[in-house]
């Protein structure tokens, strides 16, 4: 629906904003408990903006999470 892509727009974009300031702090990928903090800011942002829209949050959660910091370690380092 509209709306779901709505929001999934709008939570790429607050993803997209939460690593660009991650990734200023120095050797991001290679400290783990900043990561581990990313990928609960990640969670906490997918949950609470498709909580209403899908059931199986788990699953989105953990492939969400894995896809994104990939992504932005190939982008970032």
């Amino acid at each position: 629906s509209e709306d779901l892509n709505a929001k999934v727009l709008s939570l790429t974009r607050t993803l997209v904003a939460y690593m660009k300031e991650a990734t200023t702090i120095v050797d991001f990928f290679n400290k783990w408990d900043e990561v581990r903090s990313m990928k609960r800011k990640i969670k906490r942002s997918v949950d609470e903006a498709l909580s209403a829209e899908i059931s199986n949050l788990d699953e989105i959660n953990r492939v969400v999470t894995e896809r994104f910091l990939d992504l932005a370690r190939h982008h970032f380092k």
